[in-house]
């Protein structure tokens, strides 16, 4: 129970310092970070946040572009592939359909509106 515990509260202070914009950030990765194990991590992302792995970081990554989208309008004049890098994204298709799938619209149509 303690170690759980231990694990969430890395995990609140790892979703504040803005770490899962990391282009090379993996599971094992993260693991790493928090210094634990690969599985144990997985389960307590599973079973506290109902979500798997890639669906929490590509959530965080979104949300991100979002806050900035909104609070600096600036970003509304980047392309989508800065703002793909911006939010942690090797690739800006890959950002494009997590984006879509996560908001409802693409990047570029929340970009005009």
């Amino acid at each position: 129970m303690e170690t759980k515990v231990k694990i969430i509260q890395k995990l609140e202070k790892f979703e504040e310092s803005g770490l899962f914009t990391n282009k090379n950030l993996s599971l094992p990765y993260l693991e790493a970070h928090l210094e634990t194990n690969t599985k144990y991590l997985s389960r307590v992302i599973k079973n506290y946040k109902n979500t798997d792995f890639n669906a929490y970081i590509n959530k965080f990554r979104i949300d991100y572009i979002l806050r900035k989208l909104n609070d600096n309008k600036d970003f509304r004049h980047f392309k989508i592939t800065t703002l793909a890098e911006e939010a942690g994204y090797a690739s800006h298709s890959k950002f494009a359909a997590i984006f879509k799938q996560i908001v409802g619209i693409s990047p570029s149509t929340y970009v005009q509106h």
